[in-house]
Formats: structure tokens, C-alpha cells, sequence
């Protein structure tokens, strides 16, 4: 079956942090999506955290090869025409996938949506904005 968007979720050894991801994606107010996650050879928990969902994700396990090639995998494997990137320790915001699918689909010249990130601590809680440590993208024009 054919999705609007693929959320691709590459993961190594970062299963402390992947069920809170994967459940960030699942409670989307979008349900046209697939959530892919491919495990980047990891040594931990990861693969017992992906069987507490394996009905509602698909799983992919490869060597390790990095991040990179983590991420074509999980493209190659996806069905929709959209993709969604989510690193295995982030959390996706509500309504990220809605805004994002509703902005490409107004606007089919955007090749890219990209936004800002909460920088949080242990606690859950937001400590920064990411541009605000890392700095703004170093070309504009790109945006």
C-alpha cells in the first residue's frame, strides 16, 4: 500500500531514545504515512524496541554502515512520495507531518522543508532553539 509520506528513521545503538520517536511519528495527525526504521547494526535494545511496534513500522537491519547509507536504505524501501527524515533520538512535534505534506502539496516547486529544533534536556524540557547554538544555515539562497 502506498503512502502520502515515509518517515525514515535510521538507528544505531540509540534504542534508549527510539520507542519515543517512533510513538512521536504514530501519533501524527496525519495517517496517510509509513514508518520505516533501519537499524544501522546496533548492539543494544533497538531491536527488542522495534517488536513492540512491528505492526505498525517496517524494520530493516543492515551492518553497520552509517547514517548515510542507513538513510537510502530506507528511501529505497519506501513507497511514498514524500520522505521524512527522523533521527532515532529525536521527537517529531504535533502536526509536523500534516504542515509539512499540506506546504509540498501547495507548492509543488519546493523541492525541501526543513525547520528549526528544541534542544531539550534529560527532563523533556526545552533549553534552546538548534540555530541558536549551531548558527543560522550558512547559505540562505538554499532556502
Amino acid at each position: 500500500m502506498r503512502a502520502k509520506v515515509s518517515v525514515i528513521i535510521p538507528c544505531y545503538n540509540q534504542g534508549m531514545f527510539l520507542a519515543e520517536a517512533i510513538q512521536s511519528i504514530i501519533d501524527q495527525d496525519y495517517s496517510d504515512k509509513e514508518i520505516i526504521v533501519v537499524d544501522d547494526g546496533s548492539t543494544d535494545n533497538t531491536r527488542d524496541v522495534v517488536l513492540r511496534f512491528k505492526d505498525k513500522i517496517m524494520y530493516i537491519r543492515q551492518d553497520n554502515k552509517g547514517v548515510a547509507r542507513a538513510r537510502n536504505i530506507g528511501i529505497q524501501a519506501s513507497s511514498g512520495d514524500y520522505i521524512a527524515f527522523l533521527d532515532a533520538d529525536d521527537v517529531a512535534l504535533p502536526g509536523r507531518l500534516k504542515l509539512e505534506a499540506e506546504i509540498l502539496d501547495q507548492f509543488p516547486e519546493v523541492g525541501l522543508v526543513a525547520s528549526d529544533a528544541y534542544l531539550i534536556n534529560e527532563m523533556g524540557h526545552p533549553i534552546a532553539l538548534k540555530s541558536s547554538v549551531s548558527g543560522a544555515p550558512r547559505n540562505h539562497r538554499d532556502f
